[in-house]
């Protein structure tokens, strides 16, 4: 199997490579969705629709409800909660340490030098996170457990990243001939034309009925196009571990949906959407067996 040879050196380089990878990956997810809770300025916001949604005879403004999409978006949702623990023993018995556990700076601590940390407090050393449980063990990556420990945690990972794919969908630009993948916003603009906008429509003064409503769209297209032209970019993330386990980088997000075979519908608008299923989502292993093999490899070594 490609990933794990029998020449020590080589193999200790190769495992080397897959940590250095994975700690590149979940950097990139991690400040990905530090990015995505600034995103949008909700009390700013609010507050400029609250100022233009008034309506004469009400105690308050008819908008914002609060509860919007558009409001409610402050996070990629990834889960770095891995199954896979690892067991520390303590004078109070057994703890679990979630191998994917990341470190935030609390209030107040000083960070060493080299250290520094993003708005939400998450620690950055030396360009990338720190996984706390990993830094337990000194970086002893001969280790079988610490290996396999790992290795499980990384379909975390994938699920991550396939869950947030899910939201795209492949459409057609038809002058260029070509395909290209776009974030899917039918939620937020079902939510928007058949609830935000009536009560907009509420508001007497014209202009300010106006810019309630374009301002909701700016809010969208915010959010759609930040996930365009940044969460794509997982693409080389991903080649990388992959080509860390089975020596190929094969991975393409509009390859992996245009093989599922996925329903698409038409608007009346013309755009072809995906449905939404659960069972869309999916694992992007392009070559499972390899994948179960670094188990293998790795327990028939070591």
């Amino acid at each position: 199997m490609p990933f794990i040879y029998k020449n020590a050196d080589i193999r200790d380089r190769r495992v080397k490579l897959f940590i250095e990878s994975l700690y590149k990956a979940f950097t990139k997810l991690m400040v990905l969705d530090n990015q995505a809770s600034e995103l949008i300025d909700e009390q700013t916001e609010m507050d400029y629709i609250s100022d233009l949604a008034t309506v004469p005879g009400e105690t308050s403004a008819v908008l914002p409800l609060g509860t919007e999409m558009v409001f409610q978006y402050n996070s990629l949702n990834f889960d770095f909660d891995s199954t896979s623990k690892f067991i520390i023993e303590e004078h109070s018995g057994q703890t679990l340490l979630n191998v994917l556990a990341v470190d935030f700076a609390t209030i107040g601590e000083i960070l060493p030098d080299g250290t520094t940390q993003l708005s939400n407090g998450l620690k950055i050393k030396d360009g990338a996170i720190i996984f706390k449980s990993l830094e337990i063990y000194d970086y002893d990556y001969k280790s079988y457990e610490l290996l396999n420990e790992i290795y499980l945690a990384l379909e975390v990972f994938f699920a991550s990243v396939e869950s947030l794919y899910a939201r795209f969908y492949v459409d057609v630009i038809e002058e260029y001939d070509r395909l290209v993948l776009v974030y899917d916003t039918q939620d937020i603009d079902d939510e928007l034309n058949n609830i935000i906008f009536p009560i907009a429509d509420t508001i007497p003064d014209a202009t300010s009925r106006e810019l309630v409503k374009q301002q909701y769209r700016i809010l969208r297209d915010a959010i759609k196009f930040f996930n365009m032209e940044n969460v794509l970019r997982l693409d080389l993330e991903i080649d990388r571990l992959l080509f860390c386990i089975n020596a190929s980088k094969k991975y393409s997000v509009q390859q992996n949906i245009e093989t599922k075979d996925l329903e698409l519908t038409v608007d009346v608008n013309g755009n072809s959407r995906r449905l939404s299923k659960g069972e869309e989502i999916f694992f992007p292993f392009h070559n499972k067996p390899s994948l179960n093999q670094f188990i293998e490899g790795i327990q028939a070594k070591y």
